[in-house]
């Protein structure tokens, strides 16, 4: 694992933007990345900047990019939670920034965390929205053939436990272009008698950023988000 540079940037919804950088980013581990201290004047969590700005700071859309695979990126909440997702792409390949589908707003307290993998990483993503604004963002790491549950990056449960009566509206999933998907080129959601109910095909964050597909998938408390893959 090696030190990264990630940076990006937070526009909110009257088009005050929060520049973000963090030079030391560590492969394969989720870390905060504050605002850009050439432009902030000192680096601070996105939430006490936007806090101190004076505005109410409604996140609108944003981008984080990262040498090799950037994973996901999201703001942490006070109380925790994933408060909002942000695209990711590869320094140089994506093209944005990206319109989240519901507004949030950023207080003090809340904090922009960001994964980046090395290039052969093979970890796979899926990033939510629900009908109620609620964010999410499940994970696995598939080795060898089979069938890999994603979990709760913050409880490790599984969909059906962490949005039991939301319906997911909006999705994306990110993965490295060799991780040998069968299951629909990303990830499937399956019912609690195992049917799949519903898809999101994966994208690689090296080759392009991540955008948001429109889905309606229901989810109950029996329900799982999966990976398949033949190697």
């Amino acid at each position: 694992m090696a030190d990264v540079d990630a940076s990006g940037f937070l526009i909110g919804r009257d088009g005050f933007t929060i520049p973000v950088l963090r030079t030391d980013l560590l492969e394969g581990s989720t870390e905060e990345c504050q605002t850009d201290v050439n432009y902030t004047v000192a680096a601070q969590s996105v939430g006490q900047y936007a806090t101190q700005s004076g505005r109410r700071f409604i996140l609108h859309q944003g981008i984080m990019t990262a040498e090799n695979q950037a994973t996901f990126a999201y703001i942490l909440g006070l109380g925790g939670q994933v408060k909002a997702a942000i695209a990711t792409a590869k320094t140089s390949v994506g093209n944005g920034p990206v319109v989240n589908p519901y507004p949030v707003s950023l207080v003090s307290g809340d904090s922009l965390q960001m994964r980046a993998n090395t290039a052969v990483d093979r970890e796979v993503a899926l990033v939510v929205a629900t009908n109620r604004g609620i964010y999410h963002i499940f994970s696995a790491t598939p080795t060898g053939a089979g069938e890999f549950e994603l979990t709760s990056i913050v409880t490790s449960q599984s969909i059906g436990q962490t949005l039991q009566g939301q319906t997911v509206t909006h999705a994306w999933v990110s993965a490295d272009g060799a991780n040998n998907i069968i299951s629909g080129g990303g990830v499937y959601f399956l019912n609690g008698a195992g049917s799949v109910v519903g898809g999101v095909s994966a994208m690689d964050t090296q080759l392009g950023v991540m955008s948001w597909s429109k889905v309606s998938v229901p989810i109950g408390l029996s329900y799982q988000c999966v990976v398949r893959t033949d190697a």
